[in-house]
């Protein structure tokens, strides 16, 4: 861990760890591309950083983290399986109920437990409401002694979950909204990367500050390509399709300088402002046009036409386990042909995932299933 990746996780434990100290689950809710996953992986790794913000407890916690690869291309069992290595336990063809057996042994043995998981909005819709449908079985084992700690960005999706699994509300006993970074500690980061990549004039650090601040993906970007925005545009956009519809309609309204709509929206506003996302950084204005096209018509302006009736056949099969062999044969046109290899469907989908991130796509729309295939998961 560098000086400045320390500096960041240390300025971070203590908002996202509020919850685990009061003993309770919570929600942290991040806006897309501020670095939840490697702040987080940061603090988990350091007994320093965990002891000083959760004094005893810390000594005590057996934390299970799920922030990963093993959560984005992962089912449900699998997932379980993982928390139960992170446990101590042995592997079982019933994870859940090896886990509860293996929660009780530690809570029997004075330990606290700490569910921590990242990613989840990369699962099908079907494993996302299993996962946390398991997730909160676990935690009802005994509220007192074993905490979650989930890391989202797509608020709406999960109070839908819980409107609709009111017996899952233990998994949220608190909300925190995590500030995108600020200040002095920016500043260091912005710093850093210069090392990295080579030294910014004043005016040119101070605008991609006032930009793109605190979405360090964008700004390490920016720095990266010495302030050459287009470079950055792809990320940008692709960035853009992780962000809740809620808060892209009043990143957008804000833009404009117009008033909330409505309530929702008007609660999307304030939430924002707590991720200190509004008012708006200069990177939301600078970028309009590319927010308000319709990426889709883009998309199928520079498709093949193989890749055409491979986009129209992943919208029609959403969530679902996708071979090569179906890939092959829809690129194909319907004619199943022999000869083909896995590494050819491979690069073929690479292409196609390459123009997918052009048009604003995030790398989420199509995932990899290690060893079976390919899964899509944006919506029509």
């Amino acid at each position: 861990m560098t000086e400045i990746d320390r500096k960041i996780a240390q300025y971070y434990a203590p908002i996202i760890l509020q919850g685990v100290k009061r003993g309770e689950s919570s929600v942290c809710v991040w806006f897309p591309g501020s670095g939840k996953f490697t702040i987080a992986q940061n603090i988990l790794q350091s007994a320093k950083i965990l002891k000083s913000v959760l004094g005893g407890l810390h000594s005590r916690l057996k934390i299970a983290p799920f922030l990963g690869i093993e959560t984005s291309q992962a089912t449900t069992e699998e997932i379980l399986s993982y928390i139960l290595r992170s446990l101590g336990g042995e592997p079982r063809d019933d994870s859940l109920r090896a886990i509860l057996e293996r929660i009780n042994d530690l809570i029997e043995s004075g330990q606290e437990v700490l569910l921590v998981g990242n990613w989840l909005e990369k699962l099908s819709e079907t494993e996302y409401e299993k996962l946390l449908i398991s997730l909160a079985k676990i935690v009802l084992i005994n509220k007192a002694r074993v905490h979650c700690l989930l890391l989202l960005h797509n608020k709406p999706l999960f109070e839908k979950f819980i409107f609709e699994n009111p017996d899952c509300a233990c998994l949220a006993q608190t909300f925190n909204y995590i500030p995108i970074l600020s200040g002095k500690v920016l500043e260091k980061f912005v710093f850093q990367q210069e090392k990295i990549f080579g030294s910014l004039s004043p005016t040119r650090r101070k605008e991609i500050i006032s930009s793109t601040g605190g979405i360090l993906s964008l700004t390490r970007e920016l720095i990266r390509n010495k302030g050459d925005s287009s470079s950055a545009d792809l990320k940008f956009r692709a960035n853009w399709q992780d962000v809740s519809v809620s808060y892209q309609r009043a990143i957008l309204a804000s833009v404009k300088k117009e008033k909330p709509a409505n309530y929702l929206e008007s609660q999307a506003t304030k939430e924002l402002g707590l991720l200190g996302v509004v008012p708006p950084l200069t990177i939301f204005r600078e970028k309009y046009s590319l927010l308000v096209q319709n990426p889709e018509e883009l998309l199928l302006a520079i498709l093949s036409a193989a890749e055409s009736r491979l986009w129209l056949w992943l919208k029609k099969n959403r969530g679902k386990l996708l071979s090569r062999d179906q890939i092959a044969k829809v690129w194909q046109d319907g004619n199943q042909i022999d000869g083909y290899s896995d590494w050819q469907i491979d690069q073929a989908i690479s292409r196609f995932r390459k123009k997918l991130r052009q048009c604003g796509f995030g790398d989420a729309a199509l995932i990899t299933i290690k060893g079976r295939g390919y899964r899509w998961l944006l919506p029509d």
